[in-house]
């Protein structure tokens, strides 16, 4: 969920706000599934620097904005700094509520014991 975070975030402040190409963006920046794609030879304290190291590039972004000012988006229509904002407080929002679903989900579903394994023959 931090990489999807990430890479809105890269989307909207390095893409939107600072009209940026994607290959001058420190991280993957389409809107597609590749958001959620996390490789096997990432840490986790790799994906929170990544997370961390946009958010950075976001704010800084943000600071040379008035909350008001606005810009044309093909997908939204005219939208402020303001609205931008808003909308990456409910994308974390939205994340955070997903996190709350998955960890209630693996604390009501108990792992069978390994032992109980072995006795079912598995």
């Amino acid at each position: 969920m931090l990489i999807s975070t990430a890479a809105a975030e890269r989307i909207w402040f390095q893409r939107f706000w600072a009209g940026l190409d994607e290959s001058e963006c420190d991280g993957y920046s389409r809107r597609d599934e590749g958001t959620f794609a996390v490789a096997d030879d990432e840490s986790l304290a790799a994906v929170i620097a990544e997370f961390e190291r946009a958010s950075q590039r976001s704010r800084a972004i943000a600071s040379r904005f008035d909350l008001d000012d606005t810009k044309d988006n093909p997908r939204e229509g005219n939208v402020s700094m303001r609205w931008t904002l808003l909308a990456m407080t409910q994308e974390f929002a939205r994340h955070a509520g997903h996190g709350d679903i998955l960890r209630e989900q693996i604390d009501t579903h108990p792992r069978p014991s390994p032992v109980g394994r072995a006795l079912r023959g598995r």
